[in-house]
């Protein structure tokens, strides 16, 4: 349970603080209406180093709910591609998808802006290969399906000045 409040808004705001401290490039769009802010077009994206390539990840539309008790539930869409592009100067160029698919996933949000905690869990949670490009050539006989099921969660985050104490407890049946 909540011992402080935390705003739709607040949670937003850190996430976005949380990835541009790590050095990912964030861009996207965001609309209020009512109790609800969703953001549309998220994209965090990194360069890797020496012009090597980059990595990026696309959520098209995920929202943060103010539950009226001090909570936000947040929402994520079914299916979120995750993508890594290569282009080392001496080797093949690599240009790999992975589709991010979560099904029943529930988050809330608790909490004040300077320590967070996440309630989460989910049906199953499972990363699949949606597609292979090696010097833009697509690799069809290529594959990778990795599936976690019953997963229950629970994470905080403390902030102390430009610091981030993040302790994590997972599980998950197989």
């Amino acid at each position: 349970s909540a011992f402080a409040d935390v705003t739709a808004q607040d949670v937003w705001n850190d996430w976005r603080s949380y990835m541009t401290s790590f050095g990912y490039e964030v861009s996207a769009s965001e609309t209020t209406s009512g109790d609800t802010l969703t953001v549309r077009d998220f994209e965090m994206s990194m360069a890797f180093p020496e012009d090597q390539g980059a990595f990026s990840m696309l959520i098209p539309e995920m929202s943060f709910r103010n539950q009226g008790d001090g909570t936000v539930a947040i929402g994520f869409p079914a299916q979120m591609p995750m993508r890594v592009k290569m282009d080392p100067p001496d080797d093949e160029a690599v240009d790999v998808v992975i589709d991010m698919i979560n099904t029943d996933l529930s988050m809330v949000a608790s909490g004040d802006r300077d320590n967070m905690t996440y309630d989460y869990s989910a049906t199953s949670m499972a990363m699949t290969l949606a597609s292979l490009l090696v010097d833009g050539t697509p690799i069809n006989d290529a594959n990778f399906d990795m599936t976690v099921t019953d997963i229950v969660g629970h994470s905080s985050m403390e902030k102390s000045g430009e610091l981030r104490q993040l302790k994590q407890e997972f599980s998950a049946e197989t």
